[in-house]
């Protein structure tokens, strides 16, 4: 328990280390730094830790580099939203017609008698199984675009958290 305790401190801190590195121009891991982000903005404890570390830095300048950190990974993740909607509006719709399509013309061809016993079978179950599988594919694309939303509003979260920590300055007991 207390190892994990360490463990959870140690991502507010290490994003903390990096953010020292930003300005010195030092070389740094994007990924790594979004990866620490996204930690602490799902957990509590490491918000709280967060918070306390840009609170309690003695280095005026490292509270605005933690926010722009932030704010970039932000960028990002409305950037990927904002993609995954455009695949909804795109090729989920253009794919729900033709699933729908698929299965509306099996039905006309059996009801019409175009295609009769084994192949309208096979034609219904082909429009069948294009409509489930553009549904999948539609339903896929919802989850990511709410998974996102939600990072977006834990990071919006997180950006608030840390800029009341840094406007209120080192020592100033807010």
């Amino acid at each position: 328990m207390t190892g994990e305790r360490v463990h959870h401190r140690t991502r507010a801190a290490a994003l903390m280390a990096h953010a020292m590195a930003v300005p010195s121009r030092r070389a740094y891991d994007r990924r790594v730094i979004d990866g620490l982000i996204d930690e602490i903005a799902v957990r509590p404890e490491e918000r709280f830790q967060l918070y306390s570390l840009v609170k309690s830095s003695q280095d005026p300048d490292l509270p605005p580099v933690v926010l722009d950190l932030i704010r970039d990974r932000q960028a990002e993740i409305a950037r990927q939203l904002d993609s995954r909607e455009g695949d909804d509006r795109s090729q989920g719709v253009w794919a729900q017609r033709l699933g729908g399509g698929s299965l509306l013309a099996a039905m006309g061809f059996l009801a019409t008698g175009t295609l009769g016993g084994g192949m309208a079978a096979a034609a219904v179950a082909a429009g069948a199984a294009a409509s489930w599988a553009t549904t999948r594919f539609r339903s896929r694309i919802t989850a990511d675009c709410v998974a996102l939303r939600s990072d977006c509003a834990r990071l919006a979260n997180l950006e608030t958290l840390v800029a009341s920590a840094g406007a209120a300055g080192p020592g100033t007991g807010n």
